[in-house]
């Protein structure tokens, strides 16, 4: 009886693992498309672990370049920046932040990095979303003895239809677009299938390395929605197997993944199950008792 609902249970922790990760495929193509959406929740991930102080630097600086206050950035930013080709620079990008204030403004990336010759370094990336584009800011700050200086920064603005030529829409989708999409769904599914048979298959050896195998994609092939680009990274290994995905500022981009693991398993592991034992009786000979009766 135990065994028997432990089996149960394991096969309910698998199968919701299995569509947990096939909904957020779903989810993400149906309500949030677009990393370029202010509602994104990847956003809110984000700004609960981005330095709150260094953010609201970045904002002001950005504000400071729009209003080309030369002497304010001078106090802001290492001597090393303040040179006559950023001066120059000034009023491009003074002239590609809009006037008007934005509808929302996003922190998009931060990391902080550190090495022996520069020491560290946190940068910074703002989305601000006005009506007619997208704007984003990248500042990057050094440490200094009292505070923290910029030693880089720099602007990308995309127009809305820009924004729309690189998201991805159910209804600008083509046959090739079409095509990458069922292949997509279709190597997920596969690969989703296959592991909750290794999950709840008894008697298969080492289960759990074989749930990591098939859970895996090897070599990578990335399809451009913009333009329709394919390239191979043939040295990769990543999760899961086929997925989709897209930086700031670039395309989308659908991407295959060999499920190598998935398809050893079908061909090899999936032999290899142990057959329950059988108790054995033959060569025994049964003892019989008997009573002795009294004449």
């Amino acid at each position: 009886m135990i065994t028997l609902l432990e089996g149960e249970v394991r096969k309910i922790l698998a199968a919701l693992v299995c569509l947990s990760i096939f909904a957020t495929f779903l989810a993400g193509l149906i309500f949030w498309p677009s990393s370029h959406r202010p509602d994104h929740p990847l956003f809110y991930i984000v700004e609960r672990t981005a330095p709150s102080a260094l953010v609201q630097q970045a904002k002001s600086y950005q504000a400071l370049v729009k209003a080309q206050n030369w002497d304010a950035l001078s106090h802001r930013s290492v001597p090393a920046m303040m040179v006559g080709d950023y001066r120059k620079a000034l009023p491009v990008l003074a002239r590609y932040i809009p006037n008007e204030k934005p509808a929302a403004v996003r922190i998009g990336q931060w990391q902080s990095t550190y090495s022996s010759d520069a020491g560290g370094a946190t940068t910074i990336v703002l989305m601000s979303n006005y009506e007619k584009g997208v704007l984003f800011s990248t500042t990057q700050f050094v440490k200094s003895d009292t505070d923290y200086k910029v030693a880089a920064f720099r602007i990308q603005y995309l127009t809305a239809q820009e924004v729309r030529s690189v998201d991805f829409a159910f209804d600008r989708l083509n046959p090739t677009r079409v095509l990458f999409l069922i292949i997509a769904t279709g190597l997920l599914l596969f690969s989703l299938y296959t592991l909750y048979v290794c999950l709840t298959v008894k008697g298969i050896p080492w289960g759990w390395a074989w749930a990591l195998f098939i859970a895996l994609g090897f070599t990578r092939l990335n399809y451009a929605w913009m333009d329709g680009t394919i390239n191979w990274q043939v040295l990769f290994v990543g999760f899961p197997v086929s997925g989709y995905g897209q930086d700031f500022a670039s395309s989308f981009v659908f991407y295959l993944t060999l499920p190598l693991g998935a398809a050893l398993f079908w061909g090899f592991g999936i032999h290899l199950k142990r057959k329950p034992g059988k108790m054995k009786t033959g060569g025994v000979r049964p003892m019989i008792l008997e009573a002795e009766g009294q004449s």
